[in-house]
């Protein structure tokens, strides 16, 4: 059985609720023609301790990795990239996008819900 979910008038491709360590590295292979990398980094950034998101073109060309400094809240509260869905690539001239929220449950575990998306 195929189950297809539309959220807000976009294509849920992919959805995920994991547990990582706090200062992890997830990365997400689409069909080896594009790569996304998430990087959690808990470290003085100079930026007053505040959140800082900055993505960066792979040296390949095929990938992107977004570097997420100082996303620190403690469970039950959440943090995330944005409210909305963030435009990432064009893949047969259709959009994706991708969003999250996560939480550190202590100095050991992060939680991460994630989500990827397309135009229909």
């Amino acid at each position: 059985m195929k189950i297809e979910a539309e959220v807000d008038g976009k294509v849920l491709v992919y959805s995920s609720s994991l547990t990582m360590n706090p200062n992890g590295k997830l990365v997400f292979n689409f069909d080896n023609e594009a790569r996304i990398t998430v990087v959690f980094i808990s470290e003085d950034t100079g930026d007053n301790g505040n959140r800082l998101v900055k993505s960066t073109v792979d040296d390949d060309g095929l990938g992107m990795t977004i570097s997420c400094y100082n996303f620190k809240m403690y469970s039950p509260r959440e943090e995330g990239l944005a409210s909305e869905p963030q435009f990432i690539f064009t893949k047969n001239n259709k959009k994706h996008y991708f969003n999250f929220r996560t939480n550190l449950f202590n100095s050991e575990s992060r939680w991460i819900s994630i989500n990827f998306l397309r135009d229909k």
